[in-house]
């Protein structure tokens, strides 16, 4: 686990500055809580980056909510800079930061920069259930693969490849389909993705065209029971709706929770630098 440790903090921000050949970075993130370090130490020592202006906001990743809170309570207490960027896995196939995580930033102003919005290639439905993976796809490498472990499931890659129409019938491709649904959730500032090769790119890149947010445009969701702890979601693909301030699709289901229904805004699109 990579420390936070004031020390820590200084030294690779200034690394970090010199390889960029900047004076600042637009954001800084925490990769992981360290429980090693006291939380008032390192956010004493991002403050400090802040008011020297090395860098612009602060960010984490995948803290647990109790460690957000923490943070938020002593920011106020004590003046610290706050957090302006959360960073959690995200996607059609992992919705858990929908439960606490969002709710709990959206309240005080922080937005989401979520990684793996294609569940690692999965939602692009590259992988068809009983066949073996692409000779060049990450669940076939050696070293990747293993992490995968039940995205590559038969059922989860059947339940992928039925949003196939869906997203034929938007005139999407499964890939921005997938980004489309994660970057119009209101909470979602950008995604990360990770492309190997420039079609790639290009492809994901017309995930961000507003012509996504049309009437064709649904929210189709599994959610798999491994991932939840409870039971599989397979969520109606349901037509816009007018909520005022944004247009806005919502999921339903027999047993989803408020926050799972909060599904997509056609809100504007925020970009966020790294530095």
């Amino acid at each position: 686990m990579a420390s936070v440790s004031a020390p820590q903090i200084r030294m690779q921000l200034d690394a970090s500055l010199r390889r960029l050949r900047t004076d600042h970075v637009d954001l800084y993130q925490c990769h992981r809580y360290d429980e090693e370090t006291p939380l008032e130490e390192t956010m004493e020592a991002l403050t400090t980056a802040v008011r020297e202006g090395k860098a612009r906001y602060l960010g984490f990743s995948e803290w647990k909510p109790d460690q957000i809170q923490d943070a938020i309570d002593l920011a106020a207490q004590r003046g610290f800079e706050p957090f302006v960027s959360s960073q959690p896995q995200y996607s059609m196939l992992w919705r858990l930061p929908e439960k606490r995580v969002i709710p709990m930033c959206a309240d005080h102003g922080i937005s989401q920069i979520v990684w793996s919005p294609l569940a690692q290639g999965v939602l692009t439905g590259k992988y068809e259930p009983g066949s073996p993976p692409p000779a060049d796809s990450r669940a076939a490498s050696e070293t990747m693969g293993t992490m995968m472990g039940h995205l590559t499931d038969d059922a989860v890659l059947e339940a992928v490849q039925g949003l196939r129409p869906i997203a034929a019938e938007a005139g999407l491709t499964p890939a921005q389909l997938a980004l489309a649904w994660v970057l119009r959730a209101p909470n979602v500032a950008s995604a990360i993705i990770g492309a190997s090769r420039p079609s790639q790119v290009d492809d994901n890149a017309a995930a961000s065209d507003p012509a996504c947010a049309s009437e064709r445009l649904y929210a189709p969701m599994v959610l798999p029971p491994s991932m939840s702890g409870s039971q599989r979601f397979f969520c109606s693909s349901v037509p816009k709706v007018n909520s005022g301030k944004h247009d806005r699709l919502c999921t339903l289901t027999a047993t989803a929770t408020a926050a799972q229904r909060e599904a997509i805004s056609s809100s504007t699109w925020r970009y966020t630098s790294y530095g």
